[in-house]
């Protein structure tokens, strides 16, 4: 298996779920976030074996479409990226201040 791929499949998970966790982190009460991110990283890791071969993520090695889903692989990777970038620095709506 080449290394850059399987380099760039496990960027994309581990950013995945820190972006998942992140969200949780933001949304939550910050108590248990591993309690939720765990079983939802399980779920997707499930979900994503069950896509249709068009859009897989999982091919099998020296497979035709190899080169297209690595190519999902590293859009994956982006948008994990930027939601995890604005889920961890997002500090929510701004609140109005009056002054009288």
């Amino acid at each position: 298996m080449p290394r850059r791929d399987l380099t760039l499949e496990a960027t994309a998970v581990v950013v995945a779920v820190l972006a998942v966790a992140a969200l949780i982190w933001r949304r939550s009460a910050r108590r248990g976030v591993g309690l939720i991110a765990a079983p939802t990283f399980l779920a997707v890791a499930f979900l994503v074996g069950l896509l249709p071969d068009r859009v897989a993520l999982l091919v099998p090695l020296n497979d035709a479409v190899w080169a297209a889903a690595h190519d999902r692989w590293t859009v994956t990777l982006v948008a994990a990226s930027a939601i995890a970038l604005a889920a961890s620095t997002w500090s929510g709506p701004a609140k109005a201040r009056f002054t009288v």
